[in-house]
């Protein structure tokens, strides 16, 4: 059991033993925190195929919104905005995408280093014990097409992701090489459409990797702020 009247302040767990001590003084058990763990990890996992879900239907919108007006494209300025615009924003969501993709891993990856923290004083090490990877990860499994394989499904899902990615890109090079012609010297081309366009999307682009990291670890910042939670509630009264 440990002291009561440091329960409340900041700590390092870099042990086991330091990890099964943070709960001695609460109410429950430990079977009770293992199950709010499975709760919480299986809550992750759903919420990952959910945003995963979000961004294919809104990604693929934009595709088929693109080659729709690329095979009807008559080369107008009209069509060259809307070929221009649908690019970037593509890009703009598959970076996203990318973002929201490593994030929910890193909250996944932060319940199951819990449930493997904790399991082995509840049900024994039944997470961590897995079909031998040996025998299931050879290069001779690897090549009967239809038998298990220790494929990483998130992995795959941010490979995919990555691809979009260098799609866009390809595609927003392309169509400024073939369609722009920038003049340096003239103050319009600055203003234009497809200027502000570009700006606009390296602008958000940069925004969702400076501004959407967790304050504790955001990488821009020399001073982090303290790992504590501020307390800020309003208990409703009632009559």
């Amino acid at each position: 059991m440990t002291d009561q009247t440091d329960k409340f302040e900041h700590k390092i767990i870099d042990d086991r033993e330091s990890y099964i001590a943070l709960f001695d003084n609460y109410e429950g058990n430990k079977q009770e925190v293992f199950r709010q763990i499975l709760d919480i990890r299986k809550f992750e996992i759903e919420l990952y195929w959910k945003r995963t879900s979000f961004f294919w239907t809104i990604l693929s919108a934009i595709i088929a919104g693109y080659f729709i007006t690329f095979s009807k494209s008559d080369s107008s300025i009209n069509s060259l905005k809307i070929l221009f615009s649908l690019s970037n924003l593509g890009l703009i969501f598959s970076v996203g995408w990318y973002f929201v993709n490593r994030g929910s891993k890193y909250w996944q990856v932060n319940w199951e280093k819990h449930m493997d923290t904790i399991e082995d004083d509840i049900i024994g090490p039944l997470y961590k014990t897995t079909i031998s990877r040996k025998h299931y990860g050879s290069p001779k499994q690897f090549f009967r097409l239809v038998s298990p394989f220790p494929f990483s499904v998130s992995k795959i899902n941010q490979i995919l992701n990555l691809v979009l990615i260098v799609f866009w890109l390809l595609i927003i090079v392309d169509f400024v090489r073939v369609n722009l012609i920038f003049d340096f010297t003239r103050l319009q081309n600055y203003t234009s459409f497809f200027t502000l366009t570009g700006i606009g999307s390296i602008l958000a682009i940069f925004s969702l990797f400076a501004f959407t990291q967790t304050e504790i670890n955001h990488i821009f910042k020399k001073k982090k702020r303290s790992k504590e939670t501020k307390i800020n509630f309003e208990k409703r009264g009632l009559k």
